[in-house]
């Protein structure tokens, strides 16, 4: 896998359809959560999105948190098969 500066294109269209998922997008608009009252979820704007990820990006480097290795490693199995075909079938 590469970071997600090396790999842009494929990665803003999982990030796109996937932000309420919360995949790599959450330490770039954790602020969102904070904000009350809560806002109306809508999606953010790709670009801007893009360049928040790879401002706050943590690849390569463990959880903040240990209790959340696992709950990630769950969801990034059920993920990576579905992402390794979707870039396969787009080549």
């Amino acid at each position: 896998m590469q970071p997600p500066a090396e790999d842009l294109e494929d990665r803003a269209l999982i990030w796109s359809s996937m932000q309420e998922f919360w995949m790599d997008i959450d330490p770039a608009v954790t602020f969102n959560l904070l904000m009350l009252p809560a806002p109306e979820w809508a999606g953010f704007e790709i670009e801007w999105l893009k360049k928040q990820v790879l401002l706050k990006s943590r690849f390569g480097k463990t959880l903040p948190y240990k209790w959340l290795r696992p709950v990630s490693a769950y969801w990034w199995r059920k993920l990576r098969a579905g992402i390794v075909q979707h870039r396969r079938s787009n080549m």
